[in-house]
């Protein structure tokens, strides 16, 4: 269970803190504090609903299966599909991010240049073993989350509370759009039902490792915004784009400003590593389903998803340009295609959820809340962070990112048998991207 619970914490503390603090803080002002800790809140029910579903995914199978069995195999197609755009799409904002952060070591370099160098260079690591990608996580999960604790500590020895005289210093409305901005921050829970049905006592498991990921990921989200504020910096240039250094210059001196960068730089490649490896897992998991035409989800003979890496790394680079050439507001247009497509993905959940609630499956994560009650309250929060989210045709553009899974879906019969076979012979052997990194983090990853 430490590999589902360290995994998932590696995927979401990435582009929730170092791409997303500064503009959340720069809008909100104190009340970042209050946006984080709301999302948290809204986003602990829908992932109750995952702990709930996810755990009647039976040995082989994803945490998304039991979907089909109670909706529909379509409805589990696109969840998984607009799983996968939140991922292609976090990838793209993050790396975006990093190339920010990269100008403050090399401030005639591009970030836009930077960045899709970034992205190159992550496509030719998932192109390997995954081992190596494991490894690599592994290593740079450890490092951010030291560092980000470090910079934590600084921020509560500043600590004042005239810092927080004015919490709302723009009203409710930046809070409300900061919380719906910061709702798939706290996603990356999901990498553990791709996992769940390799996963003994899975019904018990899954429900606690998905929990304790979010309790951790909130404490240092919640912590970081604390620093942020505490430093005073939000009104310096580039807080948007790079506030922890500026935040850790003005409480830890030049050598924290450096080592912050240092982790900032890590930690947005490390959740890109994540989440591309991520996406590149449900793809394959699609095809082995029959979900979509299967050659896009072939292995090659060591267990490569060359064709899925592929697909996911060409997304990413189109968004990236395209994010680029809107100019200033083109980073937080890619956020809002995340989180509408991470919304959309969990309301089908939660209503899934609901469903077997009524029903009266019987499953652990039920009695956390007592039926299908919650799952219909996750279902409103959820829904109700999209009129907050940015411009409406930006919600638009999410909303049909996710609708081509439906054309997609209609073209599933494109798949060869043989391609299918193969990939569920991997699943049975643990050995598609995601179980391999499952097993490289310990030697007992159930």
């Amino acid at each position: 269970m430490i590999s589902l619970i360290a995994f998932a914490v590696g995927t979401m503390v990435g582009g929730g803190v170092f791409a997303l603090s500064g503009m959340v803080v720069k809008d909100a002002g104190a009340g970042a504090i209050i946006a984080y800790i709301a999302a948290g809140i809204v986003m602990t029910l829908s992932a109750l609903s995952f702990a709930a579903v996810a755990s009647r995914a039976k040995p082989g199978e994803t945490g998304y299966a039991p979907i089909g069995t109670v909706l529909s195999p379509v409805w589990r197609f696109v969840t998984m599909w607009a799983f996968y755009i939140m991922g292609v799409t976090g990838v793209a904002y993050v790396l975006m991010s990093f190339g920010s952060y990269f100008l403050v070591f090399v401030p005639k370099s591009h970030a836009i240049i930077v960045a899709i160098i970034a992205a190159l260079a992550l496509i030719l690591l998932n192109y390997g073993p995954a081992g190596l990608v494991g490894k690599a996580e592994t290593v740079m999960v450890g490092f951010k989350l030291t560092v980000l604790l470090i910079l934590i500590v600084f921020g509560l020895k500043a600590f004042k509370p005239t810092f927080f005289d004015h919490w709302t210093p723009d009203g409710m409305g930046s809070v409300l759009a900061a919380t719906a901005i910061l709702f798939t921050a706290y996603s990356g829970f999901n990498v553990i039902t791709n996992m769940s049905g390799s996963v003994k006592n899975a019904q018990k498991k899954v429900p606690l490792a998905i929990v304790l990921s979010l309790v951790i990921v909130a404490v240092i989200y919640i912590g970081v915004a604390v620093a942020l504020v505490v430093s005073g910096t939000s009104s310096e240039s580039g807080f948007e784009e790079h506030g922890l250094t500026l935040a850790a210059e003005k409480l830890m001196g030049h050598w924290g400003a450096v080592l912050v960068g240092i982790a900032a730089l890590v930690s947005t490649l490390s959740g890109a590593n994540a989440n591309l490896l991520g996406s590149s897992d449900l793809i394959v998991r699609m095809a082995q389903n029959g979900d979509i035409p299967s050659k896009l989800g072939r292995l090659s003979k060591k267990g490569n998803p060359i064709s899925a890496v592929t697909l996911s790394g060409a997304i990413i680079l189109v968004l990236m340009v395209a994010a680029h050439l809107s100019g200033s507001g083109g980073m937080k247009m890619i956020v809002v295609f995340t989180n509408v497509s991470g919304i959309i993905a969990l309301v089908i959940v939660d209503i899934t959820a609901a469903k077997m609630g009524f029903q009266g499956w019987k499953t652990p994560g039920m009695k956390l809340f007592g039926g299908g009650v919650i799952p219909v309250l996750a279902v409103a929060a959820a829904s109700l962070q999209i009129p907050s989210l940015g411009e409406w045709w930006q919600v638009v553009i999410g909303v049909a990112m996710v609708a081509v899974g439906f054309l997609i879906w209609a073209r599933r019969a494109n798949s060869d048998p043989r391609d299918v076979q193969d990939i569920t012979n991997h699943v049975s052997n643990m050995s598609t991207p995601l179980l391999r990194v499952a097993s490289a983090r310990s030697n007992n990853p159930n």
